[in-house]
């Protein structure tokens, strides 16, 4: 007998109870708690089948309220109402069976799901550093290395400075090379003494002006470059090592062609 069909006899058996003001109210929350079910608002269906409870404590309106949670996807408290259904209902065979069912189901998947977050609690610690099988242990999972060593930081500076420092040195060839190409322009229009004559004087002296500041521009950008590139060196040379790397050091090498200096280390 399907759940509708055993609510439908619950409603004929409650229309032929004697007429009192108790039993129409409790009929009418119940055939509200129904409507709502039947299209699907479980919460307001919930709270008709509990008002109809308080009304007539019938053991079927706990299994009514249950699978409302249970469509609702509320394991824990679906669970709860099962079992009272089953802890006052000493009938209804095929109910009785039916919320056993629907009990066993729901507490295997909360076992199902505290166990996929165990492990997923697991992995995280793993990926941290923290291996650590029992998660009840006290205290939390042993703290990661999430910070590169001082020496590695240092270095990393370095490198990130000595990259800035060239970036900033080829910025400033390029308006050397603008400047250049400027001054030779306003040659061409000018002369070699960059003396413009009346028809060429606006455009030369804009030449002239363009090329000073492309020339102030590359200095400026050539000295940052070059005091990067040398900040960058001196960082790296100064940082410190790990255990078991060599720090970089400068030695003197003599060749065929002289005297020069040459880094030696690990890096």
């Amino acid at each position: 007998m399907s759940h509708l069909v055993r609510s439908i006899v619950l409603s004929m058996v409650l229309c032929a109870l004697p007429t009192s003001a108790m039993a129409d109210a409790f009929y009418d929350a119940y055939q509200r708690g129904l409507a709502a079910f039947k299209t699907k608002e479980y919460t307001d269906a919930r709270s008709e089948f509990l008002r109809a409870y308080d009304l007539r404590p019938e053991p079927i309106i706990l299994f009514n309220v249950a699978q409302t949670y249970r469509l609702e996807l509320s394991s824990e408290n679906a669970i709860v109402y099962y079992r009272r259904f089953l802890n006052e209902s000493q009938i209804a065979e095929d109910l009785r069976g039916e919320a056993q069912a629907y009990v066993a189901e729901l507490e295997a998947g909360l076992r199902a799901r505290e166990e996929q977050m165990r492990q997923i609690a697991i992995a995280k610690a793993r990926q941290h550093g923290g291996v650590r099988q029992d998660l009840r242990a006290s205290g939390p999972p042993a703290a990661a290395e999430a910070s590169l060593p001082p020496s590695q930081t240092r270095t990393y500076i370095a490198i990130a400075g000595g990259a800035v420092g060239v970036a900033t040195v080829g910025v400033g060839l390029l308006f050397g090379a603008k400047a250049r190409s400027t001054v030779d322009r306003a040659k061409a229009l000018c002369g070699e003494q960059l003396v413009c004559d009346s028809a060429n004087y606006n455009e030369g002296k804009r030449l002239i002006r363009d090329a000073r500041a492309s020339s102030t521009t590359s200095m400026v950008l050539l000295v940052a470059g070059g005091a990067a590139i040398v900040a960058g060196a001196v960082v790296f040379l100064t940082a410190p090592r790990d255990r078991d790397s060599t720090a970089a050091r400068l030695v003197p090498v003599i060749n065929d062609r002289g005297a020069s200096l040459a880094v030696l280390g690990r890096f």
